[in-house]
């Protein structure tokens, strides 16, 4: 399914409902998960450092270090990817970016949100998310419990 555009209804209804579980105000951290995990085959390095479980939803901190800075890799971070989640209990989550890096940057920063809350009894998530180096979708499946 390809990934609805940044300016679509689809994509701000889906930016303003992760939006809204980050912002409740009875909002709070319940867990960190380390993760450290790089999920790039090749174009730079993209490592998902941490998820943070939240009561209204959760977070993936990450890192990205493009091989070489500007062009499209600039275009696909300012604009955001594309993030969408699944458990292992069938629970589904869309995500979005806060953050970022500066024009033909090296080195980027995010925190992504997602929405709903993560069902407590979910034990693995599978996330999918745009490349920023090329465009195509990763899968990557992470722990929800500390290793």
């Amino acid at each position: 399914m390809a990934a609805p555009h940044q300016g679509s209804d689809q994509a701000l209804e889906k930016r303003h409902r992760v939006a809204g579980a980050a912002n409740e105000p009875s909002s709070r951290p319940i867990a960190v998960i380390p993760l450290m995990i790089d999920i790039l085959p090749s174009g730079g390095t993209m490592i998902l450092m941490s998820l943070v479980r939240w009561t209204t939803g959760f977070v993936i901190n990450w890192f990205f270090a493009a091989d070489q800075a500007g062009g499209e890799i600039d275009q696909r971070l300012q604009g955001w990817l594309d993030w969408s989640a699944v458990d292992d209990t069938g629970g589904t989550y869309d995500g979005a970016d806060v953050g970022g890096g500066g024009g033909s940057s090296l080195h980027w920063t995010f925190t992504t949100w997602f929405a709903p809350e993560l069902a407590p009894t979910a034990t693995k998530l599978t996330v999918r998310v745009t490349n920023p180096a090329d465009g195509c979708l990763i899968d990557t499946e992470l722990p929800l419990r500390p290793s």
